[in-house]
């Protein structure tokens, strides 16, 4: 039998990757088990949503809207509201409506994801009109878990350099998108970036201003959007041949990193809200585990590969 000799660097890598998914395991950051069984953010949370916006919301929204990337309105006359939307924030319901324009405009990369009866079980039975309700409820979901469906919510990420910013990386608004995401991800024909972010400008204003092009809802959905769409279309499951909304490759919500910040079961506790749905699947724990797994293989070999 072959002894396997494991160096330091890559001991360290794999004492990390545990701990990290151990601590996501035991510690659910900002969220309590309620009567009924279901998980739901914390005190924090609950202050926002009960907190009414102020009012004078429809300029500032004018204004917001009008800078966004500008697609053809897709109106859907009978709709289930979205998880975000409550009578405190009527503002939200903008959001929906501009999610759904956003969604129909880039929904053939979309509907290539195999996996959207995890979420919503009736999903290739359902009309257009449906199914673009039932990804405005996965950006909802990820946006409750990654911000508290706060706009200017602002994460700073670690000791790298955003190559936009020469900053820190900072993860900010309601989907948590980088500067760095302006070069990122573009369009390979036309160059055109998913995020059309202006940094020059935004530098300039307070960090919470929504006026900042990354913090505007509307720019900021466009950009996230446009980046599911384009995760589902390149990233493909080796094993399967699938593409998926879990373990897409971007958001930590829904499994990517080291999958210690896996929400997606808690995302799928909002779809009860579309009764077309007719429930959900169960996200089956090995499935975190086996995306554990996978992360914790790499970081053996990145460190053999440096060692």
């Amino acid at each position: 039998m072959k002894k396997i000799q494991m160096n330091s660097k890559v001991l360290t890598f794999v004492v990390f990757a545990v701990a990290s998914f151990a601590w996501g395991v035991l510690t659910l950051a900002d969220e309590v088990q309620m009567p009924d069984g279901s998980t739901q953010q914390s005190d924090s949370f609950q202050k926002v949503e009960s907190t009414p916006t102020p009012p004078g919301w429809e300029k500032l929204y004018s204004e917001l809207a009008a800078v966004a990337p500008q697609l053809p309105p897709y109106i859907i006359e009978k709709r289930s509201p979205v998880a975000w939307e409550n009578s405190n924030h009527p503002e939200r319901e903008l959001w929906s409506k501009y999610a759904y324009t956003v969604i129909n405009q880039y929904f053939s990369e979309l509907d290539q994801a195999d996996d959207m009866g995890h979420f919503c079980k009736n999903y290739k039975k359902l009309d257009h009109d449906q199914k673009v309700m039932a990804w405005a409820q996965i950006f909802a979901g990820i946006s409750k878990w990654e911000t508290g469906w706060d706009p200017a919510n602002r994460t700073v990420e670690g000791p790298d350099t955003d190559e936009v910013t020469g900053q820190k990386p900072v993860s900010e608004g309601l989907l948590q998108l980088s500067y760095s995401d302006m070069d990122n991800y573009q369009d390979l024909e036309t160059s055109e970036s998913y995020c059309p972010f202006t940094w020059d400008k935004d530098k300039e204003l307070p960090l919470s201003d929504l006026h900042r092009s990354i913090l505007n809802p509307f720019v900021n959905l466009y950009c996230g959007i446009r980046i599911m769409a384009d995760s589902i279309v390149t990233n493909v499951d080796k094993n399967t041949g699938k593409r998926k909304v879990v373990y897409n490759g971007y958001w930590s919500t829904l499994g990517a990193g080291w999958h210690m910040h896996n929400r997606a079961a808690q995302i799928q506790e909002s779809f009860p809200k579309l009764p077309f749905c007719g429930g959900h699947a169960i996200i089956q724990p090995q499935d975190v585990l086996f995306g554990t797994i996978n992360t914790i293989q790499k970081a053996i070999k990145r460190a053999r590969e440096h060692h």
